[in-house]
């Protein structure tokens, strides 16, 4: 946990730098993240690489499997047969933690920061901690479905006759919603969005105030990252920004049934009566099309515009470029897209610019998207004047220069998230997550100091745009500030770190950074 902790506080806060006022020109490696196809059967575990459709490893499981489940994103799968629960880890292909339940699992999900999980039977809801199994919820009544939200905070839960109940994991507290169908909400997100006779409603967990937003609509849908809802009515599709209720953007398309986002949030696909329609998230526009109804399943690519189809023994993907199927000996589970790296089969396709170096793609927040150059600019230096890590990103779309305001490097999603949350409650504006290249990023140099105030939660050094010294401390993944020095220090500054004690040295020069009196103090050595 610390070490995640860790990349995010690495990650949040470099220094940017190399932006230009003019059109950039940044040189780019564009090379999309691998990843590998996981299939479930009821006695195997395949991994499929994408790129070329093949099978490059399957593990042999030492038990058959009835149902799975993937609470820990792009890491760990939990099978389960009769009661048992195996923690399966997708690097090392082994069971590392064997559970037994008391009754059917019917939906498991891990609370952030994914370590707790939540057991749901047909009456009742579990917490899982260091392998003990504790109830926290009962229904008279059979419980439908149910998900986290609010930071894994809360868990809503429906019951068969539609009444939709929301439990307070820290209070264990049930708080009655109502009875509605279509009710969805973000782990990452305070707020549960539903349709209330065909308006758009929304209950806030800060105020415990329901509130109806005045749009009509049939269903709704959230985006991966919860900072976008996607209002689906008869004739359009109106996204609208959580953070602050309004419509952004509206899409005249017709007779849409659902919406299904790919899991890294690049793509998405909207269904129809009998067709599937692959979205470019640039332009909105189709990039392929094709019928879904002989399938049971869709989930779109990372990366690329294309899609998985199951259907029985089947597994079809389909991209732009290619389309294959695979057949196995027995009918498929549960199919999920993980963040491992093919290590046989084709590479993925990689284009380079002449004279630069290879960069992988990582995740950043985009704060904006304009067309005005000057606003952009502008927006971007307020930033790094705050020490946050800005930079333009310009695109020629459709013959219009576009600017894209983004901020951070994030080497796997989950951390761009939590940033791009901070940031829209912090500055009550909407931001996504998206992917980058660019090569201009320099490297910066972090220190974990350990508990430099002695309060059990570990701290974060570094040396800011401004050239000051920043100490943040961590507490799950709450991120505060505790010191800022008055102090500059040049920015080729080494941080050292021994017995809780901080020492800088900065050119010809060591100071001392101590913790006394809830003081923290800065002693330049003789």
């Amino acid at each position: 946990m610390i070490k995640k902790l860790l990349y995010l506080i690495l990650l949040i806060f470099p220094l940017m730098t190399s932006c230009n006022r003019g059109k950039p020109d940044v040189v780019f490696s564009v090379k999309f993240t691998p990843y590998t196809i996981i299939v479930s059967t009821a006695n195997k575990i395949y991994y499929i690489n994408p790129d070329s459709a093949t099978i490059y490893k399957k593990v042999d499981l030492p038990h058959s499997i009835e149902r799975v489940f993937e609470p820990f994103p792009y890491d760990k799968l939990v099978l389960y047969k009769s009661r048992k629960i195996d923690i399966f880890n997708l690097k090392t292909s082994f069971i590392e933690n064997t559970i037994y339940a008391r009754n059917t699992a019917y939906n498991l999900f891990a609370l952030n920061p994914y370590k707790k999980l939540i057991y749901q039977s047909d009456t009742d809801i579990f917490l899982i901690e260091n392998n003990t199994l504790y109830k926290i919820a009962h229904s008279d009544i059979k419980i439908d479905t149910s998900f986290t939200f609010n930071s894994g905070k809360d868990i809503l839960y429906r019951i068969k006759n539609g009444m939709n109940r929301i439990l307070t994991t820290s209070s264990m507290k049930i708080t009655k919603l109502g009875y509605y169908d279509n009710v969805v909400g973000s782990p990452y997100l305070h707020k549960l969005y539903f349709v209330d006779h065909g308006i758009l409603s929304v209950y806030d967990m800060k105020n415990g105030k329901k509130k109806q937003l005045d749009i009509k609509c049939s269903r709704i849908t959230l985006s991966p990252a919860g900072n976008r809802l996607y209002v689906i009515s008869k004739d359009q599709i109106r996204l609208i920004s959580t953070y602050t209720n309004k419509v952004v953007k509206r899409i005249p398309i017709s007779n849409v049934k659902n919406i299904i986002f790919a899991k890294d949030g690049y793509q998405s696909i909207l269904l129809k009566k009998d067709s599937l329609y692959v979205i470019d998230p640039i332009t909105d526009s189709i990039k392929l099309k094709d019928s879904y109804t002989r399938y049971n399943r869709i989930i779109p690519l990372n990366a690329k515009f294309g899609y998985i189809g199951v259907k029985g023994h089947t597994l079809l993907i389909k991209t732009e470029n290619y389309s294959k199927k695979i057949t196995f000996t027995k009918p498929i589970i549960n199919t999920f897209i993980t963040e491992i790296t093919p290590t046989h089969g084709k590479k993925a396709k990689e284009k380079t610019v002449k004279g630069t170096k290879k960069k992988f793609i990582f995740y950043t927040v985009q704060f904006l998207s304009t067309k005005n150059k000057k606003h952009a600019f502008a927006q971007r230096d307020k930033f790094i004047k705050n020490g946050l890590p800005a930079y333009i990103k310009q695109l020629n779309i459709e013959n219009k220069e576009w600017y894209r305001l983004r901020i951070g490097k994030f080497k796997n999603k989950s951390e761009a998230t939590l940033f791009s949350v901070y940031l829209t409650e912090t500055l009550n504006h909407g931001c996504w997550v998206t992917r980058d290249t660019l090569d201009s990023m320099p490297t910066y140099k972090f220190k974990n100091i350990g508990d430099l105030n002695n309060d059990s939660k570990p701290d974060i050094a570094f040396i800011d745009n401004n050239r000051k010294l920043r100490i943040f401390e961590i507490n799950s993944f709450d991120i505060s500030l505790i010191f800022t020095s008055e102090k500059e220090f040049p920015p080729t500054t080494k941080l050292l770190e021994k017995d809780n004690i901080l020492k800088l040295i900065a050119e010809d020069n060591i100071y001392t950074v101590s913790y006394d009196n809830r003081t923290f103090r800065i002693e330049k050595e003789q």
